[in-house]
C-alpha cells in the first residue's frame, strides 16, 4: 500500500486534488486528517485492495496500523524557515484556523506565534513526522513529554531537539520512501506520481491551491533567527536531502 505524508504547508493540498482527480479504477484514495479517519480506516481490511493510496496529515509509522509488511511512502519537503512562515500566515488568514483568535487577541507576530510553542508545527516538524511511532500506545512519549510541560514550563508543546532524530529520519526515508520532493520543484513530484501510479505522462497536473495572492511582509533577521533557532533539526535535514537529491 501506499502513504503520502502530507507535512503542513508543503503544497500537500495541491498534490491532494492532483491525486484525488485520478480515474479510480487505476487508485482508491483515502484521506486522513483527523483521528476519526485513521481509526475508521484501521478497523477495516484495506490491505485487500489495489492500488490504494493513504494521503494526509500522519506521521511515518502509520503502516503499524493496518498490519503492512511492505509499505511504501513518499512526501514533500519544504524550507524550514518559509514553510513556518507560511504556517503563520495561513492561522492569521482563515478564521477556521485552530490559532485564528488567539493569533488576533493576543496580536501574535510570527516571533511570538513561534516562541509561545503553541503547537509542534512551529519545531522542527518534518523531523517529527519522520521519526513518530505507531506502536501499542501511539506516540505516548511525546503526549507524556508535552504534559511534562505544560506543568513544569507553561507550554503546550515539548521543543524537541535531539540529534539522533535526524539519523533516524533518514534511515526511514533510506527504507521506506519512494520518494522525497520539494516545494521548490512540484512538477518532479507529479512525475513521480505518474509512474508511481502507473499513469500516462502528463496526465497528472498539480493545481494551485491555497496560494496566498497578497504582498508577503518580508521575514525580518529577527524573525528569521527565532525560526532557525526552533527548527534546527529540520534545517540540517533538509539540507542533507537537497544534497541527496543532487
Amino acid at each position: 500500500m501506499k502513504y503520502f505524508i502530507h507535512i503542513p504547508k508543503t503544497a500537500g493540498t495541491s498534490l491532494r486534488a492532483a491525486v484525488c482527480n485520478i480515474d479510480q479504477r487505476k487508485l482508491i484514495v483515502d484521506l486522513i486528517y483527523s483521528g476519526d479517519d485513521v481509526s475508521r480506516l484501521s478497523k477495516s481490511n484495506i490491505l485487500n485492495r489495489d492500488s490504494r493510496l493513504l494521503f494526509g496529515h500522519f506521521s511515518f509509522g502509520i503502516h503499524a496500523l493496518f498490519s503492512d509488511p511492505s509499505p511504501q511512502y513518499a512526501t514533500v519537503m519544504r524550507e524550514p524557515v518559509e514553510r513556518v512562515a507560511s504556517l503563520y500566515r495561513h492561522h492569521c488568514r482563515f478564521t477556521s484556523s485552530p490559532f485564528y483568535s488567539l493569533l488576533k487577541k493576543e496580536c501574535l507576530s510570527l516571533s511570538d506565534f513561534v516562541e509561545a510553542c503553541i503547537t509542534p508545527e512551529t519545531n522542527n516538524e518534518m523531523v517529527r513526522t519522520l521519526t513518530a511511532s505507531y506502536g501499542r500506545l501511539p506516540l505516548l512519549s511525546d503526549k507524556l513529554s508535552n504534559l511534562w510541560w505544560r506543568m513544569t514550563r507553561g507550554v503546550p508543546t515539548r521543543q524537541i531537539s535531539e540529534k539522533f532524530r535526524i539519523r533516524r529520519a533518514i534511515n526511514n526515508i533510506e527504507n521506506h520512501f519512494s520518494h522525497v520532493g520539494f516545494t521548490s520543484d512540484v512538477s518532479s513530484t507529479s512525475r513521480f506520481f505518474e509512474g508511481w501510479f502507473g499513469c500516462d505522462s502528463g496526465t497528472i497536473i498539480v493545481p494551485h491551491e491555497n496560494g496566498f495572492q497578497g504582498v508577503r511582509d518580508e521575514i525580518s533577521s529577527t524573525e528569521r533567527r527565532v525560526i532557525e533557532n526552533a527548527n534546527q533539526l529540520d534545517l540540517e535535514l533538509y539540507e542533507k536531502m537537497r544534497v541527496r537529491a543532487k
